[in-house]
């Protein structure tokens, strides 16, 4: 199994590399440091942004459908299907009508998940081709794919529980970033103060940066919605908290838009 599971990760990373992530890292990104570094500064949702160090678990984590060879594509459809199927476990059980309707939901569900990521990972490693630019720009597109089948309040629960999955996945990374920029810098949060840091965060971020969301922009445009949402962050905290009890996540946004910025210099 791990002898399978390295032979994949060579496979795949030949194939990223002949499509030019090297370009991507060396121009773009920030140079790979140290586990104890501080990481390139995120949004939080992973699958929109660049490629990163490209590690194991990072591939393990992504959906490859950008120019796959048909091997790639099994081992990625397989990570597809696990993902989507815990994901919307809940959804499938609250759908009402017969199997046949069930089955064909779930399908589509898949499919515009799997257009999605393809879409987003030929965005991030600029391969966008004529398949990409043939789905339908969509601020959540796969709702937008599921919605004539959907009844209202299936509807309303399936975009409830999107919005829940998001905030599951962008919890542990968001703050994440946040501790260990404190920890580096020997600051310690109030009571509460990552809390609303992340929380508000992700209300900012969901609005700009919704990872359901297919529109194709530049990085530089991406990096700017970041900085906004960092923006937006900063002023609802200032109305919610003491200047006190922000001050450890007031550090952190300035260094999160500092590093925004130094990117945005080096993107054309």
């Amino acid at each position: 199994m791990e002898h399978s599971v390295r032979r994949v990760l060579r496979v795949i990373l030949g194939g990223l590399l002949g499509l030019g992530i090297v370009l991507i890292l060396t121009l773009v990104l920030p140079t790979p440091q140290g586990p104890e570094s501080s990481p390139a500064p995120r949004s939080g949702f992973l699958m929109q942004d660049a490629p990163e160090g490209l590690s194991l678990v990072q591939l393990e984590n992504q959906f490859l459908f950008a120019d796959l060879d048909a091997q790639q594509s099994a081992v990625a459809e397989e990570r597809l299907l696990g993902e989507v199927d815990a994901d919307f476990a809940q959804f499938y059980v609250s759908l009402t009508g017969d199997e046949q309707r069930k089955s064909a939901i779930r399908d589509a569900l898949v499919q515009a998940h799997r257009e999605l990521t393809d879409f987003r990972l030929a965005q991030s490693m600029g391969t966008m081709g004529s398949r990409q630019r043939a789905y339908k720009p969509a601020a959540n597109y796969v709702l937008s794919r599921l919605r004539p089948a959907l009844s209202q309040n299936e509807i309303r629960d399936l975009e409830a529980l999107m919005r829940r999955n998001a905030w599951e996945k962008f919890k542990p990374s968001y703050r994440g970033q946040a501790e260990l920029f404190a920890r580096q810098n020997g600051l310690d949060f109030t009571k509460g103060e990552i809390d609303h840091l992340v929380a508000t965060h992700f209300e900012s971020s969901y609005a700009l940066l919704n990872p359901h969301a297919l529109e194709e922009t530049s990085q530089r445009a991406r990096l700017s919605l970041q900085r906004e949402a960092l923006e937006r962050t900063r002023q609802a905290l200032g109305e919610n908290l003491s200047p006190a009890q922000r001050a450890v996540a007031e550090q952190f946004i300035d260094a999160q838009l500092a590093e925004f910025e130094s990117l945005a210099a080096r993107v054309e």
